[in-house]
């Protein structure tokens, strides 16, 4: 990626939780100009603040409706964009001069075969999947570096994979049999409405769910291998947290002989 001491940044898909928390970051990021801000859903510009109040005087920018391909003048396109809707986006951008991240889980495995049946939408494109690089810097900083296309990780991944790789790597633990335990705030689960994420349903509540077919299952299996070299099994049991935000993982291994 390769930007001026200013470098442009257009971000798509802003009204949501992951759009609000990027914008928050990068307005404090001394080289980054934030020149455009899109949503899929408006049908007029809408001033920032009326999806995070917390904004309001912090960014004049107001929230356009999203036109795939319309990169400006920016060196970065950002896609906060609800899982399957960023590789319809991706193939619009890619032939312009700027960077994309996705910060959904499009472009996360190098086969899109590995994704089957934790995700509904089929892939359309393996060649983007396998030019995509995975966007953590502890385990392919060189690669990122000169990458046109980076898949964001997963919340649960991060935090998983930067635990067990070092151990993986250095040959401290056994790669199969290993059990993780997680548990994460409600914001992980989107904006997005939904009956059992309401406050009476959640609050003073604590419960596992989707046990044996959450989606990232296959990322933390597929990095891991990847990044190691090595093939790893594991069980994962995500939980919810009456929290906001914030994620805890207890993970259980047994030491190599």
């Amino acid at each position: 990626m390769k930007c001026s001491n200013e470098c442009h940044v257009k971000i798509v898909g802003v009204s949501g939780y992951s759009g609000g928390e990027l914008i928050r970051l990068l307005l404090n990021h001394p080289q980054v100009k934030l020149t455009a801000l899109t949503a899929f859903s408006l049908t007029e510009p809408t001033p920032l603040h009326t999806y995070f109040p917390r904004l309001r005087g912090e960014c004049d920018l107001l929230v356009e409706k999203e036109v795939p391909g319309e990169a400006g003048d920016a060196d970065v396109v950002f896609l906060c964009t609800p899982h399957g809707e960023s590789m319809r986006i991706v193939p619009e951008y890619r032939d312009k001069q700027c960077t994309i991240i996705d910060l959904s889980a499009d472009f996360r495995f190098v086969d899109p075969s590995e994704r089957e049946g934790y995700y509904a939408a089929p892939h359309p494109s393996a060649e983007a999947c396998a030019e995509a690089v995975y966007g953590m810097p502890e385990l392919f900083r060189d690669r990122v570096k000169g990458a046109k296309l980076i898949a964001n990780p997963g919340c649960y991944p991060t935090g998983i994979i930067l635990a067990l790789y070092p151990a993986i790597r250095e040959e401290m633990i056994e790669t199969e049999g290993i059990h993780i335990s997680a548990a994460s705030g409600v914001t992980g689960a989107g904006k997005k409405p939904k009956a059992h994420l309401h406050h009476p349903e959640l609050d003073q509540n604590f419960y596992p769910y989707r046990i044996g077919n959450h989606q990232h299952t296959p990322e933390i299996l597929s990095v891991l291998r990847r990044a190691t070299g090595t093939a790893v099994s594991a069980t994962f049991v995500p939980h919810l947290l009456p929290l906001q935000r914030g994620i805890l993982s207890t993970i259980f291994c047994k030491r190599s002989k």
